[in-house]
């Protein structure tokens, strides 16, 4: 009687029928046995009762009836078992796989065979084909197994042995039969052998693999060409072993250590990348008109102690003229923040200068990145003019008395004006001068900093007034102007680079959360993709920058991402099915992985087989 859990209802309910089957056989059999021994015994009978002819005629009769009888009998009984003892001839449909790939020090694979009157009672044979291609050969033949299962779908265990004896990258097949002398109907899939990581502990596996991810972040033009080729050759040799078919713990500790040599022996390069400039401030907001010292700060990234820097200054009409080109000077501080003094001339030998402006760089003869407020000049020997008001508006008359300015840009009192061909002050009203543009509020200024001129945001320099496009910065924050000066929000792309302005023209670093989404920006605003580390969790950002999460395939390599984003390691129970992510977040897969000590095996799909 069948017991075992493993039978599903139609199996039993199939088994249950053959054997009532053979019953049926059996007990018609056995019936027509007892049919023919009533007969001979009545006729025995009849034979005793009445002695003589009529005896002896009924014992004839009897005896022939008997006779025909148990033959009758025999025949239909021998034709029934001849019928019952009839099998089937199998027929074989597909032979599948419980997995696609094994580590090559072997393993158990459950052979599923569907067909039609499969018998329990099968045969199999167990083949390689080479890592050519060429050929199958026989390992193991004529293996004899009980399946499970019924007429339509057996299962049974094979054992794959180690890989080594028979070659590189080798391919497993197995065939079925129903009998030692019929052909083999072979699955047409093979089992491919794959990388065995049983040989590496895995704090060396993820040390190493972390070590081989950091590469693509370092920079070579930041170290010399000799010191990067010893770190490039011992990265790369530890791909090619990491990836190899079987590493082994002592040849993956050797390279690692000589990774871990090469990256502490780097030589940094004196001028490893390109200067960033972030910020030039000066140690004073004016000076006296005979000049002197001042501190000059820059703020930035990779700065050079050696900066160039020129001395320009502006006249009342908003010209900007030079006094001093590509002064070198050997800046004191970080590469983040350097700082060297500079003498500003006696401004009586340029009586038209009325603010200074100071311009650095790291390289001389490539323009000048220069700080937004200039350094006023302070005249104490200037006679004054006066504003006049009649019935068309504001105009300005000289301190001579007689004449007032006419299409000009000029500053007094600090503050900038246009006058038109007549003299009068423009007011509430864009003018361009020079190729830049300028905007003049209602009290005949011109507008400094940040201007809402109708729905519109402006941004005007503090020192000259002009109106910014491009990006701009206002104390620690950044903003961007288009080509008509208005102030952008929402995303924006520069290049091949997207930023994230917030509804204040903010431009936005770190997470942001924005139509549903999460995205990453840096330091510097650029948003991300691929992976990204912050603090101690790594994260993927697929290439519209959204950041992912759930189940993730990175060339063969899968990852899970929790709902936070952040990347999963360790054990993971999706359903019924655990899955381990190793420490650079990759799921185990198809192969025998050592954890803690023991060794689990885990199918192609990262299941882990129990």
């Amino acid at each position: 009687m069948l017991r075992d859990k493993k039978y599903n209802d139609t199996s039993r309910v199939a088994y249950i029928k053959r054997k009532r089957r053979k019953k049926n056989h059996m007990r018609g059999h056995n019936k027509m046995l007892a049919k023919v021994s009533c007969t001979i015994a009545a006729v025995a009978l009849l034979g005793s009762i009445a002695p003589g002819k009529e005896s002896v005629a009924a014992d004839r009769t009897g005896a022939h009836a008997a006779n025909y009888l148990l033959a009758d009998a025999s025949e239909n009984a021998l034709k029934a078992e001849a019928a019952f003892g009839e099998e089937k001839k199998a027929v074989f449909t597909d032979v599948s796989y419980s997995i696609e790939g094994i580590a090559r020090s072997g393993g158990m694979v459950r052979v599923v065979v569907k067909g039609t009157d499969l018998p329990e009672t099968l045969y199999y044979r167990l083949n390689y084909i080479p890592g050519t291609g060429e050929g199958e050969v026989s390992v193991q033949d004529g293996q004899k197994v009980t399946a499970v299962g019924t007429p339509q779908e057996r299962a049974f265990f094979v054992q794959i042995p180690e890989a080594d004896p028979y070659g590189d990258k080798i391919q497993w097949k197995i065939g079925v039969g129903t009998a030692l002398d019929q052909e083999y109907f072979f699955s047409a899939y093979t089992i491919q052998t794959e990388r065995d990581f049983s040989g590496i502990t895995e704090a060396t596996r993820e040390a190493l693999t972390r070590e081989i991810q950091d590469y693509p972040g370092m920079q070579e033009g930041d170290y010399t060409a000799k010191s990067w080729e010893v770190y490039k050759a011992a990265v790369t040799k530890a791909m090619g072993i990491l990836t190899g078919e079987r590493p082994k713990e002592e040849e993956c500790q050797n390279v690692l250590r000589e990774i871990l040599h090469a990256r502490k022996v780097l030589v940094k390069q004196k001028n490893p990348s390109a200067a960033e400039f972030a910020g030039v401030y000066p140690s004073a907001a004016q000076i006296e008109a005979a000049g002197g010292t001042i501190r000059v700060t820059v703020k930035g990234k990779n700065l050079p102690e050696t900066l160039y820097y020129g001395i320009h200054y502006t006249t009342e009409e908003g010209e900007e003229k030079n006094v001093r080109d590509n002064q070198q000077v050997t800046a004191a501080g970080t590469a983040e923040e350097r700082n060297f003094e500079v003498q500003l001339p006696d401004a009586s030998q340029h009586v038209d200068a009325e603010a200074w402006i100071i311009g650095v760089n790291s390289i001389p003869e490539d323009g000048y990145y220069i700080f937004e407020n200039a350094i006023q000049i302070l005249r104490t020997d200037r006679s004054k003019g006066r504003w006049i008001k009649d019935g068309k508006g504001y105009w300005y008359q000289n301190s001579d008395g007689k004449t007032y300015p006419t299409s000009i840009l000029k500053k007094i009192d600090k503050e900038w004006y246009y006058f038109n061909a007549e003299g009068y002050a423009s007011a509430e009203k864009w003018e361009q001068v020079n190729g830049a543009w300028y905007y003049f509020e209602a009290s005949c200024k011109a507008a400094k900093g940040w201007k809402a001129v109708g729905n519109t945001w402006y941004f005007f320099e503090t020192g000259t007034a002009k109106m910014q496009t491009g990006w701009i910065r206002d104390g620690e924050t950044w903003y961007f102007a288009d080509g008509n000066g208005a102030m952008q929000t929402g995303w924006l792309r520069q290049g091949n680079t997207w930023y994230f302005l917030d509804g204040s023209g903010a431009m936005k670093t770190g997470w942001v959360q924005t139509g549903g989404k999460w995205y990453y920006l840096a330091e510097s605003g650029a948003m991300q993709t691929g992976w990204v580390k912050d603090g101690d969790a790594w994260y993927f950002l697929d290439g519209s920058g959204a950041m992912q999460t759930g189940w993730l395939q990175q060339g063969n390599t899968w990852y899970y991402l929790e709902g936070s984003g952040a990347m999963r390691t360790g054990w993971l129970q999706q359903g019924n099915t655990w899955y381990y992510l190793t420490g650079s977040g990759a799921m185990a897969a198809g192969g025998v992985l050592n954890i803690d000590g023991t060794s689990y095996r885990f199918d192609r799909s990262g299941a882990w087989i129990r």
